[in-house]
């Protein structure tokens, strides 16, 4: 365990104390992770070991008890961090009073128990519930729960219980939700984990994501990690932009697919793909990307053969990468949608910087609803969040990254947006 990576978290003023620790550095200083409550108590002017530090994000309002503070011009080597519900004996170390002083100390052989689940504000937060046998008291909150036997944090602690030696800590679970590790001091990418742990289980998957979410390095990392996972058979079909000729759409795909490139057809090229399958007992990976640049008709009948791939060859993975379209694939027509046994799942929320002309454009996109969209903003929610939505206004708003899902419901994606709708489409002025 690095020592140095454990800080204090005070404030300007006196004001409250907690710890945080170092979770990923650049070349100009470190992030550090600590509860949300600290920085709230703490104020506007935070401090970590004495130094002024900027707030990245707080997310306590979202019902998550975390907060990730930066230190400029501090050289600390990161704590690992891992989603690790197996690890049973942990330590903790943070800071707490001394009479009137400020001390730092370690527990060590403290009991965990993990997957505990409570609910805040409709969101189910995983725990893990610590029995040390000294009290774990104020000023702790924040600090890193470490595995004795691994030495990397899988926990935060957040609360002390009214029961006698027994502590609450936020599973980093949630940590590696909230927070893109560019660094990838992340030991164990809880999002990669949980693709390939749905493939596994059932071979026909797809991932979406809205307008402006940051995918680039959530993706590469699951290509290399296919790529590595099976090695030659493992077939990349980036779909082709602007085609209008059904022939070169197929030509590329089988190319892609390690096939004859005489291959011009739908039917052509599944006979390939049948015969390949049938003389390959290893596994066989479809990673298929940019559905949105296709056309939707050709995207259809692919969509419809991989399917029935999938159903007929156990050996075949594949997973589909997209936004609006590739939802419509999987929704859009009901029970015929071609993709509609394909299993669900979206990338982590990592929204790239949006500025206010941005939103403001994608408002202006959707003039058609106008008169809807205004009624809607004045609306904190609106209607139980599903990836595919047959209100066509919330449908197009959700896959513009205007409405997100907040809990089980859509919601606008904050204030700021609501205010520049209503700006666009001068809604002040409506009777709605």
């Amino acid at each position: 365990m690095k020592e140095s990576a454990i800080l204090k978290i005070s404030s300007a003023n006196g004001n409250g104390l907690g710890t945080g620790f170092v979770i990923d550095k650049d070349e100009h200083g470190v992030f550090v992770a600590t509860c949300g409550h600290v920085v709230n108590t703490c104020g506007d002017n935070i401090l970590v070991d004495d130094q002024e530090a900027t707030l990245i994000k707080n997310h306590y309002d979202e019902g998550l008890d975390i907060a990730i503070l930066y230190l400029k011009g501090a050289e600390v080597e990161p704590l690992s961090v891992e989603y690790n519900t197996h690890a049973h004996m942990v330590k903790v170390e943070g800071f707490t009073y001394f009479g009137q002083d400020i001390k730092k100390e370690l527990m060590s052989s403290i009991e965990a128990k993990h997957e505990v689940e409570v609910e805040k504000q409709n969101r189910k937060i995983e725990i893990v519930r610590l029995t040390p046998k000294e009290k774990i008291t104020s000023g702790y909150s924040g600090s890193p729960v470490i595995c004795e036997s691994t030495g990397v944090v899988v926990g935060m602690v957040i609360v002390e219980a009214l029961e006698q030696h027994t502590n609450y800590a936020i599973s980093v679970k949630h940590l590696l939700e909230v927070y893109d590790f560019p660094s990838a001091k992340a030991s164990k990418s809880l999002f990669v984990t949980e693709v390939f742990d749905t493939l596994n289980a059932n071979r026909l998957v797809v991932l979406f994501s809205q307008d402006f979410t940051d995918i680039n390095h959530n993706q590469n990392i699951l290509k290399s990690k296919s790529k590595e996972k099976f090695k030659e058979n493992f077939y990349h079909f980036s779909v082709p932009a602007f085609l209008d000729k059904k022939e070169v759409y197929f030509q590329i795909l089988a190319k892609s697919c390690g096939l004859s490139e005489t291959i011009d057809n739908p039917h052509s090229w599944k006979v390939a793909m049948q015969k390949k399958l049938k003389g390959n007992s290893k596994r066989v990976m479809l990673f298929i990307t940019d559905i949105e640049n296709g056309n939707i008709e050709f995207d259809k009948q692919f969509a419809l053969m991989v399917r029935s791939l999938v159903s007929e060859f156990h050996n075949l993975s594949a997973l589909f990468i997209g936004k609006k379209d590739l939802a419509y694939l999987v929704y859009g027509e009901s029970s015929l949608s071609p993709l509609n046994t394909a299993k669900e799942l979206f990338f982590p929320d990592t929204v790239l910087q949006v500025d206010d002309n941005l939103v403001e454009r994608q408002f202006l996109s959707l003039g058609k609803y106008r008169k809807t969209i205004c009624k809607y903003l004045k609306e904190e929610t609106l209607g139980r969040h599903q990836a595919w939505s047959f209100n066509e206004t919330i449908n197009a708003l959700f896959w513009k990254n205007l409405l997100v899902k907040k809990g089980k419901k859509f919601a606008w994606r904050d204030e700021l947006t609501k205010s520049i709708g209503s700006e666009v489409f001068a809604c002040d002025g409506d009777v709605v």
